[in-house]
């Protein structure tokens, strides 16, 4: 089972968003943070950097919502607790300075594992589905 799987049914299990970053050390390895629980609205995932580190990637799940698509990123027009959502979030972090121009983020919920760039627009179309592209490890 990979990290998303995992991350994917706990959340369906429990209803609670988690979230984990992943690091491109100064020597060009990955690094990845511990998974933080949120939740059913959120998650705040922390990593501190090093000098020469870069902030690469963000995986986070979205529980079960009826009535919502839960495959893409939350914002301000379909955020469930009217809070600013993923791409408002992102835009953030993108101007803190500790994050790589192209990182992405993947959204992991019952349908499949979904990725995206963090800068675009507010309202998205459903990323690509790479749930079938991850490999085993350990």
């Amino acid at each position: 089972m990979n990290i998303s799987q995992s991350m994917g049914g706990q959340t369906y299990f429990d209803k609670q968003e988690q979230g984990v970053f992943i690091v491109r050390e100064a020597n060009g390895d990955l690094r990845v943070g511990n998974i933080a629980v949120g939740t059913a609205f959120g998650v705040n995932a922390e990593i501190s950097t090093n000098a020469g580190e870069k902030i690469v990637a963000m995986i986070h799940t979205h529980p079960p919502s009826a009535g919502s698509d839960t495959r893409l990123p939350s914002n301000i027009f379909n955020h469930a607790d009217g809070g600013p959502g993923d791409v408002a979030d992102a835009a953030r972090m993108m101007a803190g300075g500790a994050v790589d121009p192209g990182v992405l983020y993947y959204i992991v919920d019952r349908s499949g594992t979904y990725e995206y760039t963090w800068s675009g627009p507010e309202i998205r179309l459903i990323g690509s589905d790479i749930a079938h592209d991850s490999v085993r490890c350990g």
